[in-house]
C-alpha cells in the first residue's frame, strides 16, 4: 500500500502531470471568465452527448448479456450469429404484449415433423416437391423420418433411365452404399419400398441427348426435367418428387414454378430440407428459436409466409433467400 502511494505521488508530481494540471487550470479560468450564456452553450451539447451515450449503452446491454452466454458449439457460421443476437435484443425491447404476439406467432408456425406429415397425408391428389441438398445426413433424415411413413404411389428421381436401372439393382443387392448426386440414395429407396411395396420409381433427369440440345441452345436442363416428368405423369394418385437443389423452389423457370402453371387441380406442395447448421441464415434463425426455447428437436416451418412482420424484418436474409421460395421448410438437428 505504501509503495502504491509513493508511485501515485511520484506520477502526480511529475513534470508531465504538472503541465497537464496547469493547462486544465488555464482552461477552467477561461471558462469561468465567459458569460453565463456562452457557458451554457458549451455545457449543454456535452451533457446531451453524455446522455445519448448512456441511453445507447443501456439498449446495448441485452446484446452484451446474450454474447456472454454464446455457446461456440452452436455457432458454425459466426458471421451470421449477430443477426440472432440483434433479433433477441429487439425482442426484449418490446412491450410484454408485443413479445407475446411474436412468440405466439412463432409457436403457431413451428410444427413437429409428425404433424406436418399428417397434414401432407390428407391430400389424395398431390405432388410433393421435396428439395434437398445432397448431404449424407439429409438423406439419412429423409429415410428415417419421412419415407418410413410416407404413403406414396410414384417416386421421381433426378437420375437418367440408365442410372436408375443401376440404382434399382443396387437396392435389391447387398450393396450398402450408392451415391446419387454425391450422397447415398439406397437407404431412402429401400425405406420407401418397404413402406410402399407397389411403389413405382421413374427417372426424370435430362438425358445425354437433351443435355447436348441444351448446350446448343435448344431448350434447357430444367425444361428437359419438366418434360420428362410430364411424360411419366400418372394422374389422380399420391406422388412425390425427390430432387435437389433449387428445382423445388418457386422461382421463374425452375421445375416447381412450371408445375404450378401446368397443374390446376392437383395439390402442389414444395418443401426444402435443411440441417440446422447448413448455412448461416438458417443457423441464426435456429439459434434465435433455441434461446427462446421454441424449437424442440427436428421441426417444420409450416408456412413460410405466416411469420410476423418483425420476424421477417429481423431475419430479412433468411426470408428472402431461404423461406420465400418454399411453402414450408424442414429443419433437422445434428444427432
Amino acid at each position: 500500500m505504501i509503495k502504491l502511494k509513493t508511485f501515485v505521488s511520484f506520477i502526480w508530481r511529475s513534470k508531465l502531470m504538472l503541465l497537464c494540471r496547469k493547462c486544465f487550470g488555464t482552461l477552467l479560468d477561461i471558462f469561468y471568465l465567459l458569460p453565463l450564456v456562452f457557458r451554457a452553450l458549451l455545457i449543454t451539447p456535452l451533457l446531451l452527448i453524455f446522455c445519448l451515450e448512456l441511453i445507447s449503452q443501456y439498449h446495448k446491454a441485452p446484446i452484451a448479456k446474450i454474447i456472454k452466454r454464446v455457446d461456440s458449439s452452436r455457432i458454425q457460421h459466426p458471421n451470421y450469429n449477430n443477426t440472432a443476437l440483434v433479433a433477441l435484443a429487439n425482442l426484449r425491447k418490446l412491450s410484454p404484449i408485443e413479445q407475446h404476439f411474436i412468440i405466439d406467432n412463432l409457436t403457431t408456425n413451428l410444427w413437429p415433423v409428425s404433424k406436418w406429415k399428417k397434414q401432407v397425408s390428407k391430400y389424395n391428389n398431390a405432388i410433393l416437391c421435396l428439395g434437398e441438398s445432397h448431404l449424407e445426413t439429409t438423406r439419412e433424415f429423409m429415410a428415417e423420418q419421412l419415407f418410413s411413413t410416407f404413403l406414396i404411389d410414384h417416386l421421381y428421381l433426378e437420375a437418367t433411365a440408365k442410372r436408375l436401372k443401376l440404382i434399382i439393382e443396387k437396392v435389391h443387392s447387398n450393396s450398402k452404399y450408392y451415391p446419387l448426386l454425391d450422397a447415398d440414395i439406397l437407404q431412402v429407396i429401400r425405406t420407401a419400398l418397404k413402406q410402399n411395396p407397389q411403389l413405382n420409381i421413374y427417372p426424370i433427369e435430362a438425358s445425354v441427348q437433351q443435355m447436348r440440345d441444351a448446350k446448343q441452345g435448344i431448350g434447357s436442363r430444367e425444361i428437359s426435367i419438366f418434360n420428362n416428368f410430364l411424360n411419366q405423369d400418372k394422374p389422380h394418385s399420391k406422388r412425390l418428387v425427390l430432387i435437389g437443389g433449387l428445382h423445388c423452389a418457386n422461382k421463374a423457370h425452375w421445375l416447381f414454378a412450371r408445375m404450378q402453371k401446368h397443374y390446376q387441380e392437383a395439390q402442389l406442395i414444395n418443401t426444402q430440407i435443411f440441417n440446422e447448421h447448413q448455412d448461416g441464415p438458417i443457423e441464426a434463425f435456429v439459434y434465435f428459436l433455441d434461446e427462446l426455447a421454441l424449437a424442440q428437436g427436428d421441426f417444420v416451418i409450416a408456412d413460410t409466409a405466416a411469420f410476423s412482420t418483425q420476424i421477417m424484418r429481423w431475419f430479412a436474409l433468411s426470408q428472402r433467400v431461404t423461406f420465400k421460395p418454399y411453402q414450408s421448410i424442414i429443419i433437422y438437428r445434428n444427432k
